[in-house]
């Protein structure tokens, strides 16, 4: 069997990609514009998920600034929503999401964002 160096290969792919008739069935497309819809209601979950976590992360920044003096605290319902919120923040992979987050949540706490 022949070896195609990688440029060989490149331009055989791109001759069939210019020559060949990719014409889908209606099945095809039908699942594949649901398949579109679908990512795009999963990065809108996404993107709220995201949101909801900085605008939580900025409140929590903002109650802990005005409490640094107590030194007693009870676990409360809104402190174990702030460590959901925290352990949420440690599991976002993407460096750039998490960054973005962390942004919304200090200018929110600055009281830049209305």
């Amino acid at each position: 069997m022949r070896k195609y160096t990688e440029q060989e290969l490149e331009q055989i792919r791109e001759e069939y990609m210019d020559k060949a008739a990719f014409i889908a069935p209606e099945e095809v497309k039908k699942i594949l514009n649901e398949l579109h819809g679908a990512f795009n209601m999963y990065l809108d979950a996404c993107s709220a998920f995201e949101f909801n976590n900085g605008f939580l992360y900025a409140q929590m920044l903002m109650e802990s600034n005005g409490n640094k003096s107590v030194t007693e605290r009870r676990i409360t319902e809104q402190e174990q929503r702030r460590e959901s919120i925290m352990q949420a923040i440690e599991k976002i992979e993407d460096k750039e999401r998490l960054e973005l987050v962390e942004r919304f949540a200090r200018k929110l706490v600055g009281k830049e964002v209305a």
